[in-house]
């Protein structure tokens, strides 16, 4: 899935495979369940924050795997730079997460957090001064 269909027209002829384009909200999967969901710098941008995660949990299989990043605002550059900080974008980033608010509202829909990734130079998160690497299991 992809909300832009000039990125989901190059993926899908690159992987060979169907890309769907939309948003997750209005993806229609029928009864269908996937053992993993990956979305990468997406959740900030989102309306409906928490309206985005119950959809999430609902097409993740149980036992399954979801895993996103995002900027954190409690992060050393954020903390540091603060409105000068490159991510604090309000026409394009509607929502800020801190650690500990991106943790709740994971677990609030219905996810138990595993890892969590801050480290730069962390192989999860290399170079990535400002942002988190989550990854969370659907009981």
């Amino acid at each position: 899935l992809e909300y832009s269909s000039f990125a989901a027209g190059k993926a899908g002829e690159e992987l060979g495979v169907e890309i769907h384009v939309g948003e997750v909200e209005h993806l229609d999967t029928g009864h269908d369940r996937y053992d993993a969901v990956a979305f990468w710098d997406v959740l900030e941008h989102v309306p409906d924050p928490a309206a985005f995660m119950r959809k999430v949990v609902s097409i993740t299989a149980p036992g399954g795997v979801v895993a996103l990043s995002c900027p954190y605002f409690d992060s050393l550059p954020a903390r540091l730079l603060r409105a000068r900080w490159w991510t604090f974008k309000p026409h394009k980033h509607i929502w800020h997460f801190t650690t500990d608010t991106l943790l709740r509202l994971l677990r609030e829909s219905g996810l138990d957090p595993l890892a969590v990734v801050k480290n730069p130079v962390g192989r999860a998160n290399r170079t990535r001064l400002d942002s988190l690497v989550v990854l969370a299991r659907k009981p």
